[in-house]
């Protein structure tokens, strides 16, 4: 399986690149403001264009933004 141009054999792999990471881009910024662990230690934080904080929605929009961008 070939993901984001790495190549993933085994299944442990394919599991944390299919549903770990996306679990983690999804709910840290929803649990902490906005915040995923890099964004915090620059000071950054994820907004909607009217500066309202992110939606549920939003985040997963993100997301898959990730990972349609990588193909």
């Amino acid at each position: 399986m070939n993901i984001i141009g790495i190549k993933l054999k085994s299944k442990k792999m394919r599991f944390l690149f299919l549903i770990l990471v996306p679990i983690y881009f999804i709910l840290t910024p929803l649990l902490f403001n906005g915040r995923t662990i890099g964004k915090g230690l620059f000071g950054l934080r994820i907004i909607r264009i009217n500066g309202a904080p992110i939606k549920p929605s939003d985040s997963v929009a993100r997301t898959l933004g990730y990972y349609v961008g990588s193909m």
